[in-house]
């Protein structure tokens, strides 16, 4: 069926639309003559079709929102894995200080530097 547009609105498949005039308006508003359909701005079939292009709308920043809120949560548990990853090491290169043999202390010294330059 070939699209009518009038008001941003497809009304060729209205029950109320013929030639180019409402039926609707001049049944439930007894408007004679019947009135084009572009001097009818909000019958119920225009207003329908609003609601349901506004519902689509809707219905797609959700699906953005809740691919947001998904990856929001993939990256936050991966930061959550680096921390404790960062502490792990922090561990065993304060125990290598501890224990000081010269090698050793010169690289824990590097690893200790190393995440104080990443720790927010």
């Amino acid at each position: 069926m070939k699209e009518i547009i009038i008001d941003g609105v497809n009304v060729a498949e209205c029950c109320c639309f013929e030639t180019q005039h409402c039926l609707w308006a001049k049944k439930y508003y007894e408007i004679l003559p019947t009135p084009l359909c572009k001097e009818v701005k909000d019958c119920y079939y225009k207003q329908l079709k609003r609601l349901e292009q506004k519902n689509a709308e809707l219905k797609a920043e959700n699906e953005i929102a809740r691919q947001a809120a998904k990856d929001f949560v993939e990256i936050n548990e991966a930061y959550m894995k680096y921390e404790d990853c960062l502490r792990s090491i922090k561990v065993i290169a304060e125990k290598y200080l501890e224990e000081c043999e010269v090698y050793r202390c010169n690289v824990a010294e590097e690893i200790l530097d190393l995440i104080k330059e990443t720790e927010v």
